[in-house]
C-alpha cells in the first residue's frame, strides 16, 4: 500500500493475548537497553551511530509494543463479547475508514440486550455503546485530524484514502520525558478475496468453502480488465501457484500480472492470501456436524439416541427453539411460555425426526411415540398406530419423518349391488329375506410430492399394499339373523405393489406432482365418478372373490306410497357418531412402515343400496362413501395437502364447545381445525355431499402440477395461483449447504393460523427467506428485533448451529460484513458463479445473475449494513450468517430477477418462493460474520521534545503483522477440537476462556 514499503518475513510465533502493552513496552525498553550497553562496551562506534541505533531501536519497541497492544484488545474483547462481529465501514474524521468490532452484549436480569462498537484501532480502551454518540466523539476521542497520524492508505473509490489513528505515548516512568509513541489499526482478513484457495474454473453446485470460488470472479473486480486477460491471468496464476506450494506473500500474484500502480492498491486491498473463520457458534461453541448425526440402523435405540444428540446440541444453543410450535394467538411473539412444554418436546421430535430421514437413503420413516422418553417404533412393526378412543383423541405418534414416498391423499369405499331378489316384496306378505351379490371397490389416492418419479423398487424390498378390517354390513332385519359378509379380519387384503397396472398395461410409477390412485376394482371407473384424471392402477391376478360378496338380507325399507318394501343392504359403523374409524391401510416393505393410517375414515350413516323397481341403472349404481378423489384443494386451507400428515396433536372432530378458558379454546381451534381425519360426517352418496370437514374428500378442479405448487399465496386473492412453487426436497444424502435445512419438513404453527393455513410439514423452514413478513402479510415466527427472544427460534438460527463439516476452521470463509468496501465487490465476486439451479423455472434454469440482478442484491445488503429504507429498524451488523435469509432483495412493488420476462420474474416477499433460497444455500457456507485471521497496521516512532509543545521524531518503523486467533482453556493451551462430531453436544466442551495468537506473517 502507498506509504509502506514492506518486506516478507514470515514468523511462527505463539503467545496468549493475556499481557498488556506496557509489559511489552518494558520488555522491549529493556532489551533496547541491554543492547545498547552492550554496544557502548564493546565497540567503539561514532557516538552519532549509536544515538542512531538508539532511536531505531525505540522506534522498533514502539512498533512492537503497538501489535501486543492490538492483540491484547482484539483478545479480550472477542473472549468477553463471543456474540462479536467484524464490520468494515467508514467512521467519522478526515478520511478516517477502517474496520469496528459490533458486540452483541447479552441481556442480564432481564434488561435489553446492548449492541456496543469497539474501533479496532488505537487508543480505545473499551467498548462504546452506540447509543451514546461514539460517532459524534470519536474525531475529538482520537484527535484524528493531526496530519502526520496516518498509518496507511488504502484504494477506495478508485483513490488513495489515508487511514488515521490515535497515538498512544511511552515514557519509561511517570513525568518522564517521551520516549517513543505508537499507532495502530486492524483489520479483519475476511473482508478480503483470499487467492490461496480460489479455484481456476467456477464450482457447481453451492460454495462450500474458497476453493469453490474462483480466480475468475476476484479477477472480474479489477476495473477495465477484458474477460481475455482474466482468463489468461486466471491460468498463469493457478500454475504459479502450484510450483510455488502456494503464495508466500500477496506479491508473488504480480509476477503474472504486472499490474500498474492503480490496479495493484486496488488488488492489494482486495485480496489476501491469509483468511480464515471458526467453525463455531456465536456462543463460542463449535458447530456440529449435521450430516454425521445420523446414520442407518433398524436399532430403535440407536435411533433414539441420534435424535437425542441432535436435541442436544439444538437446546443448548437454544433453549426455546420449540416456542416455534402451536404459538398461541393471544400469546406475545416473544413469550417464552407460550408453548406448553410437552409440545415444545413433540415439536422438537418432530423436526429431528424429519431432518433424520431427509438426509438417510430408503423409504421407511422414523415414527416416535407421544409417551414418556417419546420412544421410537421400530421400522418392521406394521401395525396400526389408533388414538385411544378409536375416533377422537390424542394422536398416538409423536413424529413421523418425510420421505420421498407417495402420501396417501384421499380414500374412498365404493359398493356396487350387481342383484337382489325378490327386490322387494308387499307390505303384508311374509320376510324371507332376498338374496344379494354386491362389489366392495377401495381407491387409494396416493400424491408423490417430489419431482422425481417414484418406481416401485425404489419402495424397498417387496413393498405391498395393505388392507384391513374393511368394514362390515349389517343385513339383519325384523329380529332374523342375516347371512352377510364374513367377519373383517376374513377379508384382509395384502397386495405386491409389483402386481399393479395401469389400464394400459403399464407398471405402477408414481408420477412427481401429481396424483396415483391404486384400486381393486378391475375396470377403468367411469369418468363422472372420478373426473380428476388421475392414472389408475390395479393389481393382476386379484381373486374376484376378494371384492364380490353375496348372502341373503332381511334389512328392508318402506315406500309407503306404492305400499311395498324394498330389500336393502345396509352399513354397520363401528365407531361412536356418524364415522367409521376402524379401517386400516398401509404401504410397507419387508422393513416395515412406509406410510398409511390405522384410523381411516369412512363417512356415512346408514348408507342404503337397493334394487329400485327392478330398474337395472339403480341395481349398478355406486355407493362413495368418504370421498370422491378430487385432490388437494388450491385454496388458503389446503387441509388435503398431505404435508400435513399426523401432524395434529389430537385427532377428531373440529366443532368443539367452548370452555371458559380463552387461552384453551386457541389451541384446541389451532389443534384440531382441518385435521388431516374426520370432523364433521355426512351421508355421502356420490354425487352428493361431501363432508366439508375432512381433509379427505375436499375438491379442486385440477391435481398439482410440481411447477405449480398449490401452496397458499397469503399476498394474492387465493383463487390467484399465478405463483411458481418448488416441490418437496427429499435429498437422503448429505447436505451440501446447511440452508438445505430450509427443505425440512416443519410442523410450524404460527400465530393467527389455523392449521389449515400452515404449511404443516412443507417447506416450512424457510431458509432463504424471511421469518419477519412484512407489514400487511400474516405475522411471522420473529418479531425482527435482533435483541428479543423471538429470534432464538427462528429458522435460521439452525444454521448457527449445525455445520455440514467436521473441520475447526472455514478456510477463506469472505465476510459479509465487509459489502460496504469496494462498492461491495466481496459478494459481487461471490455471486460471479452462481447459476441457477435445474429446480428452478425454466426461464432460468443454468443461467447465471446478471450484473443488474447482482447490483440490486449488492445494493440491499449494503442497506441493511447501513440501516438505510427498508432496513431502518433491523439493520446494522449480520452476527450470525443465517440472517442474510432476512435480506429483501427489491422494493414493495419489484420483481426478481429484473433482466428476464415477466412471466419469469419472482416477487421476493411471498414467502413460498424459492428464488431467495438458492441465493442463500449458494452463498450460506462460504460466508462469516467474523474471521479469525487480522492484520494490524502498526506505525511506531522515536521522539523527544525539543521546546515546549514541539515535538521532534527521531525514528519511524512501520508494520504489518497477519496472524491467528488461537482458543485457549482454562490453563492457557489450546483448545481441543471434538474428536467427533457428537462430542459437540458434551457439555464438558465450552467455549474458550481466552484467545491467543499465532503470528503468520510480517511485513515492513
Amino acid at each position: 500500500m502507498p506509504g509502506f514499503l514492506f518486506q516478507k518475513r514470515n514468523f511462527s510465533f505463539f503467545g496468549t493475548c493475556k499481557g498488556s502493552a506496557l509489559v511489552w513496552v518494558l520488555i522491549c525498553m529493556s532489551f533496547v537497553g541491554a543492547l545498547l550497553a552492550t554496544a557502548v562496551t564493546t565497540f567503539l562506534y561514532d557516538q552519532k551511530l549509536i544515538l542512531r541505533q538508539q532511536e531505531f531501536l525505540r522506534a522498533e519497541a514502539a512498533v512492537q509494543a503497538a501489535f501486543a497492544h492490538a492483540q491484547a484488545m482484539l483478545c479480550t474483547a472477542i473472549a468477553q463479547y463471543p456474540d462479536s462481529a467484524t464490520v468494515w465501514e467508514e467512521l467519522p474524521g478526515v478520511g478516517m475508514v477502517g474496520t469496528v468490532l459490533h458486540i452483541f452484549q447479552r441481556a442480564q436480569s432481564h434488561q435489553p440486550a446492548r449492541i456496543l462498537l469497539l474501533p479496532l484501532f488505537s487508543g480505545v480502551q473499551q467498548p462504546l455503546p452506540i447509543g451514546d454518540s461514539l460517532f459524534d466523539s470519536l474525531p475529538q476521542l482520537c484527535d484524528l485530524n493531526q496530519p502526520d497520524q496516518w498509518i496507511f492508505e488504502v484504494d477506495l473509490e478508485g483513490k488513495g484514502v489515508p487511514i488515521s489513528a490515535p497515538w498512544v505515548h511511552l515514557t519509561p516512568e511517570k513525568d518522564a520525558p517521551l520516549l517513543a509513541r505508537y499507532a495502530f489499526l486492524l483489520e479483519d482478513e475476511s473482508f478480503k478475496l483470499n487467492i490461496q484457495w480460489a479455484s481456476p474454473q467456477r464450482s457447481s453446485g453451492v460454495l462450500r468453502n474458497a476453493s469453490d470460488l474462483s480466480l475468475q470472479a476476484i479477477l472480474a473486480q479489477l476495473p477495465g480488465v477484458s474477460p481475455e486477460i482474466r482468463e489468461k491471468w486466471t491460468q498463469e496464476l493457478s500454475i504459479l501457484r502450484d510450483r510455488l506450494d502456494g503464495f508466500k506473500d500477496l506479491g508473488q500474484s504480480n509476477l503474472v500480472m504486472n499490474l500498474e500502480a492503480s490496479h495493484w492498491d486496488r488488488w492489494e486491498s482486495l485480496c489476501t492470501i491469509f483468511s480464515e473463520a471458526s467453525n463455531d457458534t456465536r456462543h463460542g461453541l463449535p458447530r456440529t456436524n449435521v450430516n454425521q448425526l445420523f446414520s442407518p440402523t433398524t436399532s430403535v435405540d440407536k435411533i433414539r439416541q441420534q435424535l437425542d444428540q441432535f436435541l442436544s446440541t439444538l437446546r443448548r444453543e437454544s433453549p426455546h427453539f420449540g416456542q416455534r410450535f402451536y404459538r398461541l394467538e393471544r400469546a406475545s411473539l416473544n413469550d417464552v411460555n407460550a408453548v406448553q412444554k410437552k409440545h415444545e418436546e413433540i415439536y422438537l421430535n418432530k423436526l429431528a425426526a424429519n431432518i433424520r430421514d431427509v438426509l438417510l437413503p430408503g423409504p421407511n420413516p422414523t415414527r416416535v411415540l407421544d409417551q414418556a422418553g417419546f420412544p421410537v417404533l421400530a421400522s418392521h412393526d406394521t401395525n396400526p398406530v389408533r388414538p385411544a378412543a378409536r375416533d377422537i383423541g390424542p394422536n398416538p405418534l409423536a413424529a413421523i419423518g418425510k420421505k420421498r414416498v407417495p402420501y396417501l391423499q384421499e380414500y374412498a369405499l365404493a359398493a356396487r349391488l350387481i342383484s337382489i331378489a325378490p327386490a322387494s316384496r308387499a307390505e303384508r306378505e311374509p320376510l324371507t329375506g332376498a338374496k344379494f351379490e354386491m362389489t366392495l371397490d377401495h381407491f387409494l389416492e396416493f400424491w408423490n410430492m417430489s419431482d422425481k418419479p417414484i418406481p416401485v423398487e425404489a419402495l424397498g424390498p417387496n413393498a405391498r399394499l395393505i388392507l384391513r378390517n374393511q368394514p362390515p354390513w349389517d343385513l339383519d332385519g325384523g329380529g332374523l339373523k342375516g347371512f352377510g359378509i364374513p367377519p373383517p379380519h376374513q377379508r384382509d387384503l395384502e397386495i405386491p405393489l409389483s402386481n399393479f397396472r395401469s389400464f394400459q398395461n403399464e407398471p405402477l410409477v408414481f408420477q412427481p406432482g401429481k396424483a396415483t390412485v391404486l384400486t381393486t376394482f378391475p375396470d377403468l371407473p367411469p369418468p363422472d365418478l372420478f373426473p380428476h384424471g388421475a392414472q389408475f392402477f390395479t393389481p393382476l391376478g386379484l381373486d374376484p372373490q376378494r371384492r364380490t360378496f353375496s348372502g341373503v338380507t332381511y334389512q328392508t325399507h318402506r315406500d309407503s306410497e306404492v305400499g311395498k318394501s324394498y330389500y336393502v343392504v345396509r352399513t354397520d359403523l363401528r365407531c361412536t357418531g356418524n364415522a367409521d374409524y376402524e379401517t386400516e391401510c398401509l404401504l410397507v416393505n419387508d422393513q416395515g412402515w412406509i406410510d398409511g393410517f390405522g384410523y381411516l375414515p369412512i363417512l356415512g350413516n346408514n348408507i342404503a343400496m337397493r334394487e329400485n323397481n327392478g330398474q337395472e341403472a339403480q341395481r349398478a349404481r355406486w355407493h362413495i362413501r368418504s370421498s370422491d378423489l378430487q385432490g388437494t384443494k388450491l385454496g388458503p386451507a389446503q387441509v388435503g395437502d398431505p404435508r400435513t400428515l399426523n401432524e395434529q396433536l389430537l385427532l377428531g372432530e373440529r366443532n368443539i364447545a367452548p370452555s371458559r378458558n380463552a387461552a384453551l379454546d386457541d389451541l384446541r381451534a389451532l389443534q384440531n381445525s382441518y385435521t388431516r381425519f374426520l370432523q364433521t360426517a355426512r351421508a355421502d352418496h356420490f354425487p352428493g355431499k361431501r363432508d366439508k370437514g375432512s381433509s379427505f374428500g375436499l375438491v379442486r378442479g385440477s391435481h398439482v402440477d410440481f411447477e405449480e405448487w398449490g401452496d397458499p399465496v397469503y399476498t394474492e386473492d387465493p383463487r390467484n395461483n399465478s405463483g411458481r412453487y418448488t416441490p418437496a426436497v427429499f435429498p437422503e444424502t448429505p447436505l451440501k449447504s446447511i440452508a438445505e435445512l430450509g427443505h425440512v419438513f416443519d410442523p410450524s404453527r404460527v400465530s393467527s393460523f389455523n392449521i389449515g393455513r400452515a404449511r404443516g410439514g412443507g417447506r416450512s423452514l424457510r431458509i432463504g427467506q424471511p421469518e419477519f413478513y412484512p407489514s400487511g402479510q400474516q405475522p411471522g415466527i420473529w418479531d425482527r428485533d435482533p435483541l428479543s427472544p423471538s429470534r432464538e427460534w427462528t429458522a435460521w438460527r439452525l444454521c448457527d448451529i449445525f455445520s455440514i463439516t467436521d473441520q475447526p476452521v472455514l478456510p477463506g470463509a469472505v465476510n459479509i460484513n465487509g459489502v460496504l468496501r469496494h462498492q461491495g465487490a466481496l459478494l459481487k465476486a461471490l455471486l460471479h458463479d452462481f447459476r441457477w439451479s435445474q429446480r428452478a423455472t425454466a426461464e432460468l434454469r443454468g443461467r447465471p445473475l446478471q450484473e443488474q440482478d447482482i447490483e440490486l442484491i449488492v445494493d440491499h445488503f449494503q442497506r441493511r449494513l447501513s440501516s438505510k429504507p427498508p432496513y431502518e429498524t433491523r439493520g446494522g451488523a449480520f452476527f450470525e450468517r443465517g440472517e442474510i435469509s432476512e435480506i429483501d432483495l427489491f422494493q414493495s412493488d419489484g420483481v426478481f430477477p429484473i433482466t428476464f420476462a415477466n412471466h419469469a420474474r419472482v416477487g421476493l416477499k411471498k414467502r413460498n418462493d424459492t428464488v431467495r433460497e438458492e441465493i442463500v444455500r449458494y452463498l450460506m457456507e462460504a460466508i462469516t460474520t467474523r474471521g479469525r485471521v487480522f492484520s494490524v497496521y502498526c506505525l511506531g516512532q522515536a521522539i523527544r521534545l525539543k521546546g515546549p509543545n514541539k515535538l521532534q521524531i527521531l525514528a519511524t518503523r512501520k508494520a504489518k503483522f497477519t496472524f491467528r486467533l488461537v482458543p485457549l482453556d482454562e490453563n492457557g493451551n489450546r483448545r481441543p477440537q471434538p474428536q467427533h462430531p457428537l462430542d459437540t453436544y458434551n457439555k464438558e466442551i465450552k467455549p474458550p476462556d481466552r484467545y491467543g495468537a499465532e503470528l503468520l506473517a510480517r511485513e515492513d
